[in-house]
């Protein structure tokens, strides 16, 4: 049986116990994270999902995205930018290649 306390880490709306490190759900403006925190950014190599308050891997294709996991600001080794749509994605090169652009 989960016991769950009123006085939990400033960061944390749901906790186990009193420290930071037992965050069930992270407070607005928080991200819980892999380092079982809530920190008020993601890593660059992540996004905050703002339903669920949790920071989640961009997609493999992104080295660096924002809202959505294939939102991207920056493309990976091996992935080029695809434009014309509403988010930046980026595209797998083909399996051959090490890095590619795309032509226009």
């Amino acid at each position: 049986m989960d016991i769950f306390y009123e006085v939990c880490h400033p960061t944390c709306e749901t906790c186990t116990d009193n420290i930071e490190l037992d965050c069930i759900k992270c407070k607005e403006k928080f991200y819980y994270t892999k380092k079982k925190l809530c920190e008020e950014k993601c890593l660059t190599t992540e996004y905050g999902d703002i339903t669920n308050r949790i920071c989640k891997d961009c997609s493999k294709e992104c080295l660096e995205c924002v809202e959505s996991a294939d939102n991207c600001t920056k493309c990976a080794k091996g992935s080029y930018p695809q434009k014309g749509l509403e988010k930046s994605t980026c595209l797998s090169c083909h399996y051959s290649c090490i890095e590619c652009e795309k032509e226009d």
